[in-house]
């Protein structure tokens, strides 16, 4: 992946124990030492390699296209919660591609040619302000500034996470995603409005929908018109819920639901 300009590459893994040699490299994340990254969990050395350097990493640059009409040409310093934003967004959308059974990339072999599919999504994450980077800095800083965030401010978790739906959705819309994004007002996920964003809720052209006949009676009680019956997603969902876990160190109310990052479905948390 180091071909890939502007901070695109795997994650470095060299501190990780040969997973060749010896049993007792094995034994590092092995019994009571299971370790869990992004919701899936790894009791042997080979297996926690492969998946780390499966992980993108994006991080700070410079050098890249002036954020006109700033004077920017590096993130350095203010970036970090853009990066990691990028890279939390990067690994749903590579996890929402059916490359493998457990929607789980991995990169293994570093002579082998990235699929298609992988090469577009990172191409969507360089620091450019083409129109085919959707999710590039240049971007998120664009959109960011319609929350007050100029370029060289740092930014929050809610404000990133409100940049990254923005744009994800205004993607799906467009129909160039199969994803949507939720970032729930004060911590509270309410299901009529995840089901709005995840059901197609127009028609196609030139296609019939079904109509109700005049002559039928309908009782709210008694026959009431099946108007709502649940219908299946046809999109992705990713969910982002903000929340300081405490002001100088983790309360420890919050310590047992951090746990459940252990979840398949766990993209982890951004932290400041």
């Amino acid at each position: 992946m180091s071909q890939f300009a502007h901070g695109i590459r795997s994650f470095d893994a060299t501190s990780i124990p040969d997973p060749t040699a010896t049993s007792s490299s094995e034994e590092a994340v092995d019994g009571h030492n299971t370790t869990h990254v992004l919701g899936v969990a790894h009791s042997s050395a080979s297996s926690l390699v492969v998946h780390l350097q499966s992980i993108v990493w994006l991080t700070y640059r410079k050098d890249f296209a002036q954020m006109v009409p700033y004077n920017f040409t590096s993130d350095a310093g203010w970036g970090c919660m853009l990066r990691s934003a990028q890279m939390l967004l990067c690994e749903a959308l590579l996890r929402n591609l059916p490359i493998h059974a457990d929607r789980r990339f991995q990169w293994n072999d570093a002579s082998a040619e990235l699929p298609s599919s992988v090469v577009q999504v990172l191409r969507s994450f360089v620091d450019s302000p083409s129109t085919k980077c959707t999710f590039g800095l240049h971007r998120l800083v664009q959109v960011g500034m319609q929350y007050d965030m100029l370029p060289g401010e740092w930014y929050g978790p809610t404000t990133a996470a409100q940049v990254l739906r923005d744009l994800v959705n205004e993607q799906t819309h467009f129909g160039n995603l199969n994803l949507c994004m939720y970032v729930p007002q004060d911590g509270v996920i309410y299901t009529d409005e995840v089901n709005k964003l995840c059901i197609t809720s127009f028609v196609e052209p030139g296609v019939a929908t079904p109509s109700l006949h005049p002559s039928m009676f309908y009782d709210p009680l008694f026959n009431p018109p099946q108007v709502d019956v649940a219908a299946d997603w046809t999109h992705s969902l990713l969910i982002l819920v903000p929340l300081r876990l405490g002001l100088d160190k983790i309360n420890a109310t919050y310590i047992p639901g951090r746990h459940r990052r252990t979840c398949p479905c766990s993209h982890a948390c951004c932290q400041r």
